[in-house]
């Protein structure tokens, strides 16, 4: 049994009170150095990079050991990265790196910032390449899908690192569903001018996203009757627990990354780093923690680290990124983006068409907002009473339509009903395809080709999770497993 393994703590379970109101001088402070990170302007063009998570099984839909992998991936040009206690959790190339993730049987591929989605294309298409083999070793495959379908959520799901099971000791049973999921996280970089605002337009795109992109419709060797069971599951999480709007999409747009950070810091503090270096359960609100640490006389830059620890347990869909690694080549230790999206595993193909998406809207947010926002209907009108006619004008002349309304709406009617059509209203998908394809297109590099697959998919209006379903029902889990392995 590893180090990381026998080391334990007392469990803490304190909540922190509710009337908790956190220090203007503290979140201002934070948010000062979080814009530092980000350069004061764009030079060049934008970068992106992926973590693309991919499920390694058995033709029975069992997990395998990403463990077992390493010995077979190594070569010239790659370099193991070790944890404290000698296990490898990761294998770090120039262009790409492997790494554990919380699922034991699910490995992530991190592709390296680069400048056009032709190179990660081909970078994630060859770090699968060299993948297949490896699993093909042990007699397992490697899954076109978004989680682990035939593997019971049990402690046994998650990797053998100490703070995963610190996260399930704090969270409890709703947490193992990380234990299973596999998905893509696409990120670019940005300037400081446009961290809030990307964060935002993305929060926007979150529920048509994640409609697309669901693929989970067997889950943990069950049927979820749902497109997407690791939503099913993720939406277990107990406010009490791990706060309001920690994967939650938000209500309203933050009018800064001051807000952004209060909000950070009203979050219950899930994990605590140790002298020794071992993150272990966190107790009441993370904010109250930080205010514990200035009382005693630290400056808030002596507390990032723990900041950076703290953002590591978001699972929002949008977020700042800070990368700090120095196991990685010195050209990418330090690499600040903007997450835009976690989306379910689908395969390389619809990996890069979801990328292509959020990448071509990305360039043309402000035209396909106005798209959205002359197509979205008008609310009922309301009758004005007590107001002058001078004060009925203004209060038009100053109204804007709500475009999240109507993708809320969508949203809460997936999670319901688990349906993607009819759309949020009409026009919507046409103008997302439409301004996705010309952001691209102005680029001038060809890259509108990776939007094809999802054309077609939504020109079709085809739900690739049903057909997965039907055979799941009519073949069992060989037949299921026969349409997800990449090949």
């Amino acid at each position: 049994m590893s180090t990381e393994d026998t080391h334990t703590e007392p469990d803490t379970e304190t909540e922190a009170a509710p009337d908790y109101s956190a220090n203007q001088s503290l979140v201002e402070a934070l948010a000062g150095i979080l814009l530092d990170q980000y350069p004061n302007r764009l030079e060049g063009p934008r970068a992106m990079s992926l973590r693309a998570q991919f499920p390694i099984c058995g033709m029975d839909g069992k997990a395998g050991d990403t463990g077992t992998l390493w010995p077979f991936l190594k070569g010239e040009g790659f370099e193991p990265h070790r944890e404290s206690n000698g296990m490898q959790s990761a294998l770090h190339g120039t262009d790409f790196s492997y790494s554990v993730s919380a699922g034991r049987g699910i490995i992530e591929i991190q592709i390296h910032p680069c400048t056009t989605l032709h190179e990660l294309h081909d970078r994630l298409t060859q770090a699968v390449e060299r993948l297949k083999p490896a699993a093909e070793r042990w007699k397992k495959s490697v899954l076109a899908y978004g989680g682990q379908p035939n593997t019971p959520l049990t402690p046994e799901c998650l990797t053998h690192k100490f703070h995963y099971f610190s996260l399930l000791r704090k969270i409890q049973e709703p947490y193992l569903y990380r234990g299973l999921q596999a998905t893509n996280r696409f990120s670019v970089s940005c300037d400081q001018s446009e961290l809030i605002d990307i964060v935002n337009w993305s929060d926007v795109l979150s529920p048509i996203v994640n409609t697309l992109s669901a693929n989970t419709p067997i889950w943990g060797g069950e049927d979820g009757h749902y497109p997407s069971t690791r939503w099913q599951h993720q939406a277990k999480l107990s406010e009490e627990v791990v706060g309001d709007g920690r994967w939650q999409l938000v209500d309203h747009p933050y009018s800064g990354i001051d807000e952004w950070m209060f909000h950070l810091l009203h979050q219950p503090h899930l994990l605590l780093r140790d002298d020794e270096g071992w993150l272990n359960p966190g107790e009441g609100l993370f904010g109250q923690f930080l205010e514990q640490q200035t009382e005693s006389g630290r400056l808030p830059m002596e507390l990032w680290d723990s900041v950076l620890d703290h953002m590591d347990t978001l699972w929002t869909q949008s977020r700042p990124v800070l990368h700090s690694d120095t196991a990685l080549p010195p050209a990418l230790q330090k690499h600040t983006g903007v997450q835009l999206a976690e989306t379910e595993q689908q395969g390389i193909p619809e990996t890069l068409a979801m990328s292509a998406l959020l990448l071509g809207c990305l360039e043309e947010r402000e035209a396909l907002y106005q798209w959205w926002e002359d197509l979205v209907p008008d609310p009922p009108a309301k009758r004005e009473f007590g107001l002058w006619p001078h004060q009925i004008l203004e209060k038009n002349l100053k109204y804007r339509k709500d475009i999240r309304e109507p993708f809320s709406k969508y949203w809460a009617r997936f999670m319901k009903q688990g349906v993607t059509y009819p759309e949020p209203f009409f026009g919507c998908f046409d103008g997302l395809l439409g301004h996705a394809t010309t952001g691209l297109q102005k680029r001038g590099l060809g890259e509108e080709v990776y939007l094809l697959p999802l054309i077609e998919r939504i020109t079709q209006q085809h739900e690739p999770h049903k057909e997965l379903r039907r055979a799941y029902i009519l073949g069992g889990i060989e037949d299921f497993m026969k349409h997800i392995v990449i090949s």
